[in-house]
């Protein structure tokens, strides 16, 4: 169980970064139009 949550929080993690990103290119691509 532990690992399957320490899993889940890194996913997570990684997901929210991956999130982050997206947002920022998102704002760049709308900057450009």
């Amino acid at each position: 169980m532990e690992k399957l949550a320490s899993k889940g929080i890194f996913f997570g993690a990684i997901s929210g970064k991956i999130m982050r990103q997206n947002e920022k290119v998102l704002a760049q691509v709308f900057k450009v139009f």
